[in-house]
């Protein structure tokens, strides 16, 4: 290889990474529901609970060096739930956070792919019913103006796949 292939490799990787490392997902994101797949509360052995008309959801973001942090806020009506909090570093180490609702646990994965934050992992879920494992991916990716987020989720149960999209905006 010559030396100008070298470095016009070099350039292209250079430019790949600082195009990866300015996406910054940081910010409050509101659920837009009327552009967004409908949300089910519940789980898929309690045949999802139905859809929530009233339900609001947002996404606290933190993003810092090689840390995310992720707070979601469920809402429905006056009823509001407790924060769920989850931190994952963006080199995909393995990291483990508590859920909400019904409670578990995800062991997952963040990294990213191209401009696409993507986290991959397992819910353990106990249930009355016995325990079982939920395969998770989420993909969350900015609109080119950074005031829309799209989170595209993907979850495998015994029951089937079942993937939704839900559009955010920043607040």
């Amino acid at each position: 290889m010559n030396r100008r292939t070298i470095m016009a490799g070099l350039l292209a990787l250079g430019l790949g990474l600082t195009a990866v490392a300015a996406t910054n997902l940081t910010g409050t994101w509101v659920l837009d529901k009327s552009k967004s797949d409908p949300m089910r509360m519940g789980g898929p052995r309690s045949g999802g609970g139905g859809p929530r008309g009233d339900l609001n959801l947002t996404l606290v973001i933190r993003q810092s060096g090689n840390d995310l942090q992720i707070i979601r806020k469920i809402s429905m009506g006056a009823d509001e739930r407790p924060p769920v909090e989850q931190k994952f570093t963006l080199d995909g180490k393995e990291c483990t956070n508590p859920l909400g609702g019904r409670g578990g646990t995800l062991t997952a994965k963040a990294k990213w792919n191209q401009d696409t934050l993507v986290i991959e992992g397992t819910q353990k879920m106990s249930t009355p019913n016995g325990d079982f494992d939920i395969d998770i991916k989420n993909e969350y990716s900015l609109s080119a103006d950074g005031k829309t987020l799209t989170l595209v989720s993907t979850r495998s149960t015994p029951q089937g796949d079942t993937t939704t999209k839900q559009i955010f905006n920043k607040h």
